[in-house]
């Protein structure tokens, strides 16, 4: 699923001269829940940093690795990103970052997803780069 994901990522990017890198396991991962729910949390990462990421996006990354026995799903773009004072805020349904043109479910909606899961979503800031990861147990 996470492969079928990245090619259509790949072809939005693509679209908006956007550099989209991918490394994802070889073998797939079986996580316990909905594989629907699943894809609309990835979906409202990538859409998040292709959409928000802001005009200055150039380049997208998702990875996925498995780590202490939980599948680490991480989203990173280089584009405006999100202040760390406002990360709490993100995570609200209908909160937006300054002038969004968004529902502001996004973000929440993955968290959620997470939460199902038995997980959690975790953002940073590191080198001027947006990260947020869906962390799901095995």
């Amino acid at each position: 699923m996470l492969e079928q994901i990245a090619r259509k990522t790949a072809a939005r990017c693509a679209e908006r001269g956007i550099v989209f890198a991918h490394d994802l396991p070889a073998q797939p991962v079986q996580l316990a829940g909905d594989p629907v729910m699943f894809e609309q949390a990835i979906l409202n990462l990538l859409d998040n940093a292709l959409v928000h990421g802001g005009p200055d996006t150039r380049k997208i990354d998702l990875t996925a690795r498995t780590v202490d026995g939980a599948l680490h799903i991480m989203v990173r773009d280089d584009g405006k990103g999100i202040p760390p004072d406002a990360f709490d805020r993100t995570l609200e349904r209908f909160s937006q970052i300054g002038a969004g043109t968004g529902s502001g479910l996004g973000l929440p909606i993955a968290a959620a997803v997470a939460e199902s899961f038995g997980g959690r979503i975790a953002l940073a800031n590191e080198a001027g780069q947006l990260s947020v990861t869906l962390i799901l147990p095995m």
